[in-house]
């Protein structure tokens, strides 16, 4: 499934203690994923769909990510962007949540931070999983599995 707008925005507002504040991003967050040659499909979705502050997740812990932040983080962990894997947060284990550049769909999934740190690959691909069809069909299985978790049904399917 493609890049959704309306379906992202929805799903993070069922994700975290405080609504999404949505935002005109930074001139320098355009430049930024024009220089480095994302599809513009990713482009246009990234600039509409700003976050003012990082996201935090209902636990306090991982999160969607600022423009400054993906521009940071993804230039501190550069391993991911030169295997095609645009980091756009971090679920609560520190685990990455990314976005797939190879794919049509733009696939989600994740980076393991503990084998990127501790043993890093030659191409982060290689500790990549894939888990969704979309970004925001990521977060709607990360809701969906909060609602579990809160009305005391952890591992209900």
């Amino acid at each position: 499934m493609a890049l959704n707008s309306e379906l992202y925005r929805a799903a993070l507002a069922t994700l975290g203690p405080n609504a999404p504040v949505f935002i005109q991003p930074p001139a320098a967050f355009e430049t930024w994923l024009t220089a480095k040659c994302l599809p513009k499909d990713l482009t246009a979705f990234l600039l509409a769909n700003a976050v003012d502050d990082g996201l935090a997740f209902p636990n306090g812990s991982g999160g969607m990510w600022t423009p400054t932040e993906i521009m940071d983080l993804n230039d501190q962990e550069s391993l991911q962007l030169a295997s095609g894997l645009l980091g756009v947060g971090n679920s609560t284990n520190g685990d990455f949540i990314v976005i797939d550049l190879e794919s049509d769909e733009r696939e989600a999934g994740f980076v393991s931070h503990d084998e990127l740190w501790d043993h890093p690959p030659e191409d982060a691909r290689q500790i990549y999983r894939p888990v969704a069809e979309s970004i925001h069909d990521l977060l709607k299985g990360m809701s969906d599995q909060l609602w579990k978790y809160r009305h005391g049904n952890p591992l209900a399917e």
